[in-house]
């Protein structure tokens, strides 16, 4: 096929075929052919810190403004021009005057307006055959996961931060049965916690794969002796105590689905 023809998904950015990126057996090289943004040089952090007031995203943000050199005159003393020969003021030292920062909510209001205009008014829910079935989506649509709210919030973070992905997925509660839940993937506050995600698109722009990365915390137990000494706890439970130490390390956990291949 002629690369013209491939996909380009908004800068341009070309993005392989899935299946040829699969075919390698190196999981960790298909993880860096995929955690590739569908926009080059987008940091959505910058932009969520832009949104919530910082100014210093861009080098004509009103947070780079420097002070200002105002020249300084003498009242009293006088100098001679060395071009006319005529008397003049006297310069001082020239004086620094902080420039005025004013930081105005306008990109607040503008998503603010923009979520309004797109999910403000009642969400109606309508199908050819309003059997059962459909009835049953409207309920898990609209009263459990409440999909109005997510949909408001999602546009909010898409606006504000440039990226975001709801994410739908079951659990299973304590009685066996399964439950839909949803979440929004988005930048976190806290700078110190990793959650990344990257959509692949085929040719047709539709999304053939999404990897989602986080951070996880493990934690290893060494056990440097155990006791024979037991305590009674409550109902006749008894447990052993463990003189132990711990070593808490970082590692990633990465989750790819596509349609053609799952790892987890």
């Amino acid at each position: 096929m002629d690369k013209s023809c491939l996909p380009y998904i908004l800068r341009e950015k070309y993005m392989p075929d899935i299946k040829d990126i699969l075919k390698n057996e190196d999981f960790g090289s298909i993880v860096g052919d995929l955690c590739v943004d569908t926009r080059e040089n987008r940091n959505p952090r910058e932009y969520m810190e832009e949104y919530n007031g910082d100014r210093t995203r861009r080098k004509e943000s009103v947070g780079y403004r420097e002070p200002k050199k105002i020249a300084v005159y003498s009242d009293t003393e006088v100098e001679v021009d060395s071009e006319t020969g005529e008397e003049k003021p006297k310069r001082l030292e020239d004086k620094t005057v902080d420039v005025a920062k004013v930081v105005t909510n306008l990109p607040k209001k503008i998503v603010r307006t923009s979520v309004a205009f797109l999910f403000g008014g009642e969400m109606t829910i309508t199908a050819e055959d309003s059997n059962d079935g459909f009835s049953e989506f409207k309920k898990v649509y609209k009263r459990k996961l409440k999909m109005q709210s997510v949909l408001k919030e999602f546009a909010r973070k898409v606006l504000s931060e440039t990226k975001a992905a709801i994410v739908f997925y079951p659990i299973t509660k304590d009685d066996g049965k399964s439950q839909l839940k949803v979440k929004i993937l988005s930048t976190p506050k806290d700078s110190n916690t990793e959650c990344e995600f990257y959509p692949h698109f085929d040719e047709d722009d539709d999304m053939d794969g999404f990897i989602y990365k986080m951070r996880l915390f493990v934690i290893l137990l060494f056990y440097k002796h155990l006791t024979n000494r037991k305590s009674r706890i409550g109902n006749d439970l008894e447990t052993s105590e463990l003189l132990q130490s711990a070593l808490v390390f970082h590692c990633f956990k990465y989750l790819l689905y596509c349609k053609y291949r799952e790892y987890i």
